[in-house]
């Protein structure tokens, strides 16, 4: 995801090149850790509230990727840029796990045997996404920098 932008911004703006292996070390256990709280939360509400749930905690993952963003493009010290980074894995499992749990809830829905081929589907068009969108933001990064302009 941003795997190939956090190191630029460490080593350009914090000037922090020797924190890159810590710096997603954390991340993972961020991930770690609230994969299950997520997931937990997520099944509580479509179980209280329905499956139209699913789609307003992915709403308000969507929201909080933006402030995500905002403290991460705006960090100017470490301690910032990993709380920025820890929203960003919340903002994603907000996303993901609704929307995961939703995708095999459509197929299984359809009555149809193409779990797999639902998911193999979906699963490419993440794999092009990795691939085409480093190369957009290597350029973006070439052409303008992290400096303001």
């Amino acid at each position: 995801m941003l795997e190939g932008l956090v190191p630029l911004h460490l080593v350009d703006t914090l000037k922090r090149p020797n924190v890159n292996g810590i710096t997603f070390v954390i991340l993972g256990l961020v991930f770690t850790a609230l994969v299950p709280i997520v997931g937990k939360v997520n099944d509580m509400l479509i179980d209280r509230h329905g499956e139209r749930m699913r789609y307003y905690v992915m709403l308000i993952g969507s929201l909080i990727m933006i402030l995500a963003m905002v403290l991460m493009s705006l960090a100017n010290a470490y301690g910032v840029l990993m709380v920025g980074y820890s929203f960003f894995a919340l903002a994603n499992l907000c996303m993901c796990i609704p929307a995961q749990s939703a995708y095999g809830d459509f197929i299984n829905g359809a009555g149809t045997d193409s779990m797999a081929r639902g998911y193999s589907i979906g699963v490419c068009a993440w794999a092009i996404g990795g691939i085409v969108l480093p190369s957009i933001g290597s350029a973006l990064y070439s052409h303008l920098g992290f400096a303001k302009p």
